[in-house]
């Protein structure tokens, strides 16, 4: 058996399976060694990172290369610092903890001890207002937020106006990692920071006892923790903080949270979003070396859900898993969405006992069946009075008396299942690598794909992984096995509204060996027998 926990041992785990209750759980973890290092301008946000003011040419936060070892990726945060109450706020939230303690640890480093730098566990709201901040350690520029601070001081923050700061004993020199520890006890609303150089001993730098929570000028703080958030100094002209970047790596934020054990992926996939949930033995239809994404599928009998897995881990199909994670709703990438994608698990732990185990029988679906409409309870957003369907179904037509500019289909909601859909291929893009199919069934999604931008594409979206050939497919008859889905349009639509709900066909075929390296599964070419079949399960195409 393969086991796979983020961040820690699995010493610091608890015995999930056994029950449901409190247990401390790693709840976030990210070394970003798997992201894209940034090619745009302006720069892009880290993978599940949310920013504000935060993709500004001279002000941002993004994935770079690290110091060695090779291959160490990280977050970088940079800032000019020529505008002053201008600044990168990177955030990402997690399952919140109402009591107990959260212990969030990371390395960083700076390219200079002049420029301010800071994180602060929050109560999971936005970041920017002070009444949500729960700790915070600074890490001082030119500009002091502590009596006796300025360049290359350590402080930790004990309110939100005035001087915030309270100076430590502890300093930072440029060019060095270090780490930090910070363990905030909810119950009692206070924290402790440890600092020190990376791989050496870290001393506690906050007061005997622990520091309260950051108070508001009403004295008010908050009473759970459920995110944390990076940031750089606002202090530019005229206050003359030094333009600055400091590099983020492995963080590892743990909690004391219960754990939900629901005893089917319907009951999983109904239980409200942010919840952390355990599930057990689990058959795999698609794997992480299948799909375009770092994300693999499960069903039962019940349903399927998509399961986001943020460092590395290979899960094959056939394979059963034991998965702790989060329930979110997301669209490709994990950016959480409100009316559009798919709910997924954001995995924590993944055991992995190595199959193949036999897989549930493919459903064969006409393109008009594939998605289906909406599917579940009605589920809370944080700040919004609406509610938003568990899983939305997909778009059927454009209906400009609808609010969000879409009609919605019709029938059984059947995203995450694993299905076999065909049709001919009527639109080609092997740059983005994905097709168009078309069985007749007329359906659209949104897209115009044609010169003149007002066509609007017949079909169903099949993704495909970047080594996959394209060429030559067009006017073929294809059938196509995979997980049915749906993607927020946003990612993948020319011209549709951004609310509408794509419809796809991720394609999963079986792992075989390119021994002629055109891309495509030739008879005789080996090929792992996933569901044990004794033929090859992949897209085929007739003329």
């Amino acid at each position: 058996m393969q086991k796979w926990v983020t961040g820690v041992a699995l010493a610091t785990m608890l015995a999930l399976c056994s029950f449901a209750g409190a247990a401390t759980v790693t709840v976030l973890s990210d070394n970003f060694d798997l992201d894209p290092v940034n090619t745009a301008s302006p720069p892009t946000l880290p993978p599940g990172w949310s920013g504000a003011r935060a993709n500004a040419v001279d002000i941002y936060g993004t994935v770079a290369d690290g110091a060695p070892p090779s291959g160490n990726r990280v977050m970088l945060l940079h800032d000019d610092n020529g505008l002053s109450n201008l600044n990168t706020t990177i955030y990402r939230s997690f399952t919140s903890v109402t009591s107990g303690h959260v212990v969030a640890q990371y390395d960083a480093y700076f390219f200079q001890n002049t420029a301010g730098f800071g994180m602060r566990l929050t109560n999971g709201s936005t970041p920017t207002t002070g009444a949500n901040w729960a700790t915070g350690i600074t890490f001082e520029g030119l500009q002091y937020y502590s009596i006796g601070g300025g360049p290359g001081a350590v402080s930790y923050q004990t309110k939100t106006t005035g001087i915030t700061n309270d100076l430590s004993p502890a300093t930072y020199q440029p060019n060095t990692w270090y780490t930090v520890k910070v363990d905030a006890d909810v119950t009692a609303k206070t924290y402790r920071i440890w600092f020190g150089p990376r791989g050496g001993t870290l001393t506690e730098i906050t007061p005997s006892g622990g520091q309260p929570f950051i108070k508001t000028v009403s004295n008010t703080q908050p009473d759970r923790i459920g995110g944390i958030t990076f940031y750089t100094s606002n202090r530019g002209i005229p206050d003359q903080d030094a333009p600055g970047d400091m590099w983020v790596d492995n963080i590892v934020v743990t909690g004391d949270v219960t754990v939900a054990n629901p005893a089917t992926i319907a009951e999983a996939k109904a239980t409200a979003n942010g919840t952390l949930i355990e599930i057990s033995g689990k058959v795999v239809t698609a794997g992480t070396d299948q799909l375009t994404d770092r994300c693999f599928y499960i069903q039962d009998d019940s349903n399927a859900i998509r399961v986001r897995v943020p460092v590395g881990l290979t899960v094959h199909q056939g394979d059963k898993v034991h998965v702790v994670g989060n329930l979110d709703r997301t669209a490709d990438g994990g950016t959480h969405v409100k009316r559009n994608g798919e709910k997924e698990i954001n995995a924590v732990q993944v055991d992995v006992s190595s199959g193949p185990f036999a897989l549930p029988k493919p459903i064969y679906v006409r393109n008009g069946n594939i998605g289906g409409g909406p599917w579940g309870p009605l589920e809370p957003e944080p700040n919004d009075a609406r509610l938003y369907v568990a899983q939305p179904g997909v778009f059927r037509a454009l209906d400009t008396s609808d609010p969000d500019g879409w009609a919605r289909e019709f029938g059984l909601n059947n995203i995450a299942r694993y299905g076999v859909a065909w049709g001919k291929v009527v639109y080609v893009d092997d740059t983005r690598h994905f097709f168009y199919i078309d069985d007749g069934s007329g359906v659209i999604d949104g897209s115009t794909f044609s010169p003149d931008g007002t066509n609007l594409q017949m079909g169903v979206r099949v993704q495909v992984l970047s080594s996959f050939s394209l060429a030559g497919i067009e006017g073929s008859y294809a059938i196509v096995p995979g997980i049915i889905g749906s993607a927020a349009a946003g990612q993948l639509v020319s011209g549709a509204s951004p609310a509408s709900n794509v419809r796809v066909m991720r394609a999963v075929q079986e792992v075989f060996t390119d021994t002629n390296a055109n891309g495509r599964w030739d008879e005789g070419e080996p090929f792992v027998d996933s569901n044990q079949n004794g033929v090859w399960d992949g897209i085929i195409f007739m003329q």
